[in-house]
């Protein structure tokens, strides 16, 4: 089910997810004298996703945010009135 283009630089599948899975992709690459450090594309999402939120914890005021849609952060409730 996998297809590759001509030149046969470039490789697909029908197999959803199939180059996510780390262990798959080392494997594969290898076999094709290729490298991958063999972490998974979850783990990679996962440090991509932490540092932007770090990032923006950081640079954003949370509370304001909060202020200006009446939301009470320490609560986690609406503000009445």
């Amino acid at each position: 089910m996998a297809q590759h283009h001509q030149d046969g630089r470039i490789w697909d599948t029908y197999l959803h997810g199939i180059f996510s899975a780390g262990v798959f992709r080392r494997k594969f690459l290898q076999i094709l004298g290729g490298f991958s450090d063999g972490r998974g594309y979850d783990e990679k999402i996962d440090k991509a996703l932490d540092s932007i939120a770090e990032t923006l914890e950081k640079t954003i005021d949370v509370n304001a945010i909060f202020y200006r849609f009446c939301f009470d952060s320490k609560s986690a409730t609406a503000c009445k009135g």
